[in-house]
């Protein structure tokens, strides 16, 4: 499946969603700045001053953020480029259910601020899968009217089988394409060799980034976004391993050149050898 392409295939949702596409590669690199309402102030995102002195650098090709972060970057004159993605749902982590995400806001506030996009985070668990499917249901319907892309940001936190975490991730990506979603995050597995059993044919009808994960090893990263994007996924979405970084603009650099330049020159021979 070609990254810029989208479910309903309306020339608003085209046009809207190839801002996130590097036009080059036809792959793409987003930043996840969200982290602030569920965790507080991270390191790397203690304040919103502090972010626009990197987020406009021209390796991004698209920003997540929440409604007031969004706000305040656009009214700092920050933000470069990227494409908007607005974050329409959460929970902070000391909530009783704090898997159990809700609707912050609207999609009318989407398009008052100049996005181009909508996000939201489903976690799914076995009490909780009617209360997300019903949320990503009507985030979707919503979001059709006005012909806005939407990503969803899906993690398996069912931790009663993990023997069963690859059907069940492919089960749950099965799930965002039955729905309607353009585009899905989704974890990168334990073990490399599950990467394209994972992946196998889900990439033929739905955009799949894989997430950064916590802060590590930036090499390890980069291997990662290099094999994904050479078995098909149309790119990553990092947070943690970009604004913790000590050296984010060096970071981006390295992370767009394995997602969209030659860094994944060496996978695409072995796949094809």
């Amino acid at each position: 499946m070609d990254s810029t392409a989208v479910c309903g295939q309306s020339v608003g949702k085209r046009n809207r969603w190839s801002r996130f596409v590097d036009r080059p590669s036809g792959r793409s690199l987003l930043l996840a700045v969200d982290h602030g309402l569920t965790r507080g102030p991270l390191a790397g995102l203690e304040s919103i001053h502090g972010m626009g002195a990197w987020i406009d650098h021209p390796s991004i090709n698209g920003i997540i953020a929440h409604k007031g972060t969004m706000a305040r970057l656009a009214d700092a004159r920050a933000l470069g480029a990227a494409g908007l993605m607005l974050h329409v749902n959460g929970m902070p982590s000391f909530a009783e259910q704090s898997d159990t995400k809700e609707t912050l806001t609207t999609i009318e506030t989407a398009l008052r601020l100049g996005c181009d996009a909508v996000s939201l985070q489903l976690n799914f668990r076995r009490d909780n899968a009617a209360h997300n499917l019903k949320m990503l249901g009507r985030v979707i319907d919503e979001t059709a009217a006005w012909g806005l892309p939407v990503l969803g940001m899906i993690y398996d936190n069912d931790q009663t089988a993990p023997d069963q975490r690859l059907a069940r991730m492919r089960h749950l990506v099965r799930i965002a394409c039955e729905l309607g979603l353009d585009a899905i995050k989704i974890e990168a597995p334990p073990s490399a060799e599950d990467m394209q059993p994972l992946l196998d044919g889900l990439v033929d009808d739905i955009s799949i980034f894989f997430s950064g994960g916590p802060s590590g090893n930036l090499d390890q990263l980069l291997t990662v976004a290099s094999r994904a994007v050479a078995l098909g996924a149309a790119g990553m979405c990092v947070g943690r391993n970009v604004f913790q970084h000590p050296d984010k603009n060096n970071a981006l650099r390295l992370l767009h050149n394995a997602v969209c330049g030659a860094g994944v020159t060496d996978f695409q021979q072995t796949r094809q050898a």
